[in-house]
């Protein structure tokens, strides 16, 4: 797509709206894209270019086999002229230039609306129909922008509206030149100083408060900045930080630096397991005790970003939490319960051996080494292929240590 055509001033001529499409809104437009051509009977082509008079809007050629229709304003003309003189005027067959540039194949469509991000619709107001030509993705309304045709000393002109730097500007084109421009800081301010549709409201002409462009406003938001996400939008600072914004900011010391270091250290450790209320402190490293409204924060923010809460254990038994960032947590499900089961997790209330196995283990050297192995087969293997140990564990021992117990 190109920026200027089909989110500028004459969007309109760069987009296909059906008439089912105008009548619902909710049906966005396709795209008329620069170049694009399709194949047609008897090895013919039909090609979309800039029109020669006016390059703002688009022209369409037909040729093929020594034959060239010219640049013309329609689809429907260009085809049709070469059909004609392929097959002579006994021919009164027309062919609609919209289908035949596949505007109605389901296919078609899908290959033309490949990396759109955002599609122009259409509003009713006052008789008039506005192309909304941009949804910003912010409150503010900065970079919104709509056009709709109307007339401006007697002659049919393209009104562009667009809130830039925080003004309202009204642009008026005839014959794709801009002929005049108007901005305020205000939408009725600015139209105003046009001295047209005096009875109509600024806002609703700038389109702003229609239902429709009030619920894609939100949308677009919410597209753009969901509640949750997951581990692969660690390093995505935009969404990380709405995140920040919707679940601590309100909550975590002023510092705001502090949130980022903990997901970084988290994010960059071996492990994938963490005790929630150590780690935080130890990120914090300033004597903080977490307060409950925000360790209960802290809490929603990891569950939203993709964290799984896999603590073996009822508050009973200990305050501690262990969390998860594995994008699949079984494994380490099953190896935090595994060292809990077996007495190796330092809670405040010691767990006892309930395994019956563990009664020919007499010391705690035999059942640390037989858990490690439990942990072991229960740890299913990375991504790439390779067995995944438990820092909290394996990290206190040498290589060579780990392979002579492990046999």
């Amino acid at each position: 797509l190109v920026p200027e055509l089909h989110y500028g001033p004459f969007l309109r001529d760069w987009w296909y709206f059906s008439d089912s499409q105008i009548q619902d809104s909710h049906i966005y437009a396709i795209p008329i894209r620069l170049g694009f051509q399709v194949a047609l009977k008897l090895n013919l082509i039909i090609r979309i270019v800039r029109n020669l008079e006016n390059p703002n809007i688009p022209g369409f050629i037909c040729e093929g086999e020594g034959i060239n229709s010219g640049v013309l304003s329609s689809s429907s003309a260009a085809i049709n002229t070469i059909y004609g003189r392929v097959f002579g005027n006994k021919s009164k067959t027309k062919y609609p230039g919209a289908t035949m540039l596949g505007f109605h194949n389901p296919y078609m469509i899908q290959q033309m609306l490949n990396n759109v991000d955002f599609r122009p619709f259409t509003i009713c107001l006052y008789g008039i129909k506005i192309f909304m030509a941009s949804i910003p993705d912010n409150n503010n309304y900065e970079g919104f922008a709509s056009s709709f045709m109307y007339k401006y000393k007697q002659k049919q002109s393209v009104i562009w509206q667009k809130i830039e730097g925080g003004l309202f500007s009204i642009s008026i084109f005839q014959d794709g030149e801009m002929v005049k421009q108007f901005q305020d800081i205000t939408a009725s301010s600015v139209w105003d100083q046009t001295n047209l549709l005096r009875n109509c409201n600024g806002v609703d002409l700038f389109g702003i408060n229609h239902p429709l462009v009030q619920f894609k406003f939100k949308e677009r938001y919410e597209r753009l900045f969901p509640k949750t996400c997951t581990l692969d939008d660690w390093n995505h600072e935009r969404i990380m930080r709405h995140m920040f914004k919707l679940y601590l900011k309100k909550h975590v010391p002023r510092n705001e630096d502090l949130w980022h270091r903990v997901l970084y250290r988290w994010y960059n450790q071996k492990s994938t397991i963490i005790e929630i209320k150590s780690f935080i402190c130890d990120v914090y490293n300033d004597n903080h005790e977490i307060s409950i409204r925000e360790f209960r924060a802290w809490r929603v923010m990891f569950e939203a970003i993709g964290c799984k809460n896999i603590t073996p254990f009822e508050r009973d038994i200990s305050d501690m939490e262990f969390w998860s960032r594995a994008k699949d947590p079984k494994g380490d499900i099953e190896t935090i319960l595994n060292l809990f089961s077996n007495g190796l997790l330092n809670t405040k209330l010691n767990s006892t051996i309930k395994n019956n196995e563990f009664k020919n283990y007499k010391d705690t050297t035999n059942v640390f080494w037989y858990s490690l192995r439990e942990s072991l087969d229960s740890n299913p293997n990375g991504s790439n292929g390779k067995i995944r140990i438990l820092s909290i564990v394996a990290e206190n021992f040498i290589y060579e240590e780990l392979m002579e117990n492990l046999q």
